[in-house]
């Protein structure tokens, strides 16, 4: 059996996604030492700190199929306007604040397999987080949506983006 439910980091919106999330059965999923299901990514163990920075190797590819190679160096904010709402981001803030979620999780690409088998993804590349974000009446500011994805990235498998009260101006957008 396979459902799939796309999640969008910034909004919920069922044409798009920024998470997307798939649930599949598993008889034996790996186990660690703990007991604990082997998820094969550290992901959210690696969220970049003082302690833990970002890698930042050049490279990637912006071709909507192959994942980006670089995880973007990240700081506390995107630096886009805190007060600008996704719909009114000109392109270069919607890359910004791609590039920033991107390093927040840990890179383009990655994948966290939860509990159960389902597994949370990052978008491919800039470009699929770009055609993500496009959300013309979208009306949660870029403050909101930053709380939203580093509640979310602190622990991917909590769905965040579904249940946390920082994540509901973004949850608006699909409504």
């Amino acid at each position: 059996m396979r459902l799939s439910v796309l999640v969008l980091l910034s909004c919920l919106c069922g044409a798009s996604s920024l998470v997307a999330c798939t649930t599949e059965e598993y008889p034996n999923p790996p186990a660690t030492r703990d007991g604990t299901e082997d998820t094969g990514d550290d992901t959210a163990a690696n969220l970049p700190s003082p302690s833990n920075p970002p890698s930042s190797s050049s490279g990637g590819d912006d071709s909507k199929d192959k994942p980006d190679d670089a995880t973007p160096t990240v700081g506390p904010t995107s630096g886009v306007d805190p007060d600008k709402t996704l719909g009114e981001l000109g392109s270069s803030e919607k890359k910004a604040l791609c590039d920033w979620q991107a390093g927040v999780r840990g890179g383009y690409g990655k994948k966290t397999t939860c509990e159960g088998g389902v597994s949370v993804s990052t978008p491919k590349n800039q470009a699929a987080c770009l055609q993500d974000i496009n959300l013309p009446s979208c009306q949660a500011t870029v403050a909101e949506v930053e709380a939203c994805i580093k509640v979310d990235a602190a622990d991917p498998c909590a769905f965040a983006v579904l249940k946390a009260t920082e994540c509901e101006p973004l949850r608006a957008c699909m409504q």
